[in-house]
């Protein structure tokens, strides 16, 4: 069995061991396919799903779409086609375009089955990303209606969630774009088009999927792959994207926006975009996500979550641009309720941890000087030196003296 192994690792060194992609993944099975081992040590979490941009040094490995339980010999094959089209990159955009087109059709019938599995989902998100038809968009989002618990707990389809809402406010955008230019040239009584209707059916699915999180939102902000749907569709519904070196558990999107950069060629990671009217029915979303929060009585527990810690930054900080009030009065709420119990050298829990401290930074980022000055006198003041000496702690006085522009505020 060991000349097996040595065999089979000789062998995919000479087929792979000139190519520029890391293409390596470890899957463990008590079947036929034994000789495939996982790697325990990395596991398949949210912002680490097996990509291709995996290299391992282990002397037994395997190609990481070798073994898809979800796809049959035929769509593995054909979409590990599709992945190596792409990483070759296209001549012109019209090329492009027929690609997109032509793979979006094998999609058909099979969305959810697709972003179950490993290269399904990860091909889906390509799509996306290139740029596929609203048609395709309107498909995807009506084959994910049907379960969207299944789709935004699962550790591949969660992802192709996330993309799916970005393409389809990158549509809105577009249709806004041109509706607007198009605004004096039509009647009153004309009826709406069909990229009105698809729009329109886009703007209600991303509602949907809203107040479908918002009835589960207990669960989800802790949920370790819906957790970051919630931060999309907060993003989307804003029309604001939060700057990446502000948001936390942002260090494997940066590696997948790297090597979606470098690797395949074309593809660049999509963000809402932020510079279009958006929708009042979005607006009106946020501000159910707002009111959600301010009648949370354990907001303490989420703050100091790594998993819903971030959401909450997210909902802060998009606040902040588009709905100043509600923001202040949240952050009111907050501090009302985090700053809640003490450590053994009597320094407020929250700033002593890293998830606390970093969204007590957050927090001083987004108060009105009211705020900020509430802050310093009840759980900052008199304790200055412990607190610069803290290892989490002492990045949040460096947040507050950002914001000092006379010694009277902190005196």
């Amino acid at each position: 069995m060991a000349r097996y192994f040595n065999q089979k690792k000789k062998h995919v060194k000479q087929n792979y061991n000139n190519d520029n992609v890391d293409r390596w993944n470890y899957s463990k099975s008590g079947t036929k396919n034994s000789h495939i081992f996982r790697n325990e040590n990395y596991p398949n979490r949210i912002g680490h799903r097996p990509s291709p941009n995996v290299h391992h040094t282990s002397d037994k490995f395997i190609p990481i779409y070798a073994s898809d339980e979800r796809l049959d010999d035929e769509s593995l094959r054909y979409f590990t086609r599709v992945f190596e089209r792409v990483k070759s990159g296209f001549d012109n955009e019209e090329e492009k375009e027929i690609f997109v087109e032509n793979v979006s059709e094998q999609t058909e019938g099979k969305e959810v089955m697709l972003s179950r599995s490993k290269l399904g989902s990860f091909c889906m998100e390509l799509l996306l990303k290139l740029g596929c038809s609203e048609e395709v968009i309107v498909r995807f989002m009506e084959a994910f209606g049907s379960d969207l618990r299944l789709v935004c707990t699962h550790h591949f389809a969660s992802h192709v969630v996330q993309s799916l809402v970005t393409a389809g406010v990158q549509h809105i955008q577009k249709f806004h774009h041109e509706s607007e230019e198009s605004t004096n040239k039509r009647d009153d009584d004309e009826e709406p088009t069909a990229e009105e209707d698809k729009s329109g059916t886009i703007i209600n699915w991303i509602i949907k999927l809203c107040k479908f999180c918002l009835n589960n939102m207990d669960e989800f902000i802790t949920d370790i792959y819906a957790c970051y749907i919630l931060r999309t569709l907060l993003e989307a519904v804003a029309g604001y994207r939060v700057p990446e070196n502000i948001a936390r558990c942002e260090k494997q999107s940066k590696k997948k926006k790297k090597y979606l950069q470098h690797t395949l060629k074309g593809v660049t990671p999509n963000s809402p975009p932020l510079n279009y009217t958006v929708p009042q029915k979005f607006l009106d979303i946020l501000k159910l996500f707002a009111e959600n929060v301010t009648k949370r009585e354990d907001l303490q527990e989420w703050i100091q979550s790594k998993k819903a810690s971030p959401v909450l930054q997210t909902l802060l900080l998009v606040l902040q641009k588009r709905h100043m009030k509600m923001c202040q009065k949240l952050v009111k709420v907050i501090i009302k309720q985090a700053f809640h119990g003490a450590d053994d050298e009597g320094l407020p829990a929250l700033l002593t941890s890293d998830s606390g401290s970093h969204f007590a930074e957050i927090l001083l980022m987004v108060a009105c000087e009211k705020y900020q000055k509430r802050l310093w006198n009840k759980y900052l003041k008199g304790h200055l030196v412990q607190l610069t000496r803290h290892f989490f702690a002492n990045f949040v006085v460096q947040k507050l003296l950002e914001f000092v522009k006379s010694k009277e505020q902190v005196v």
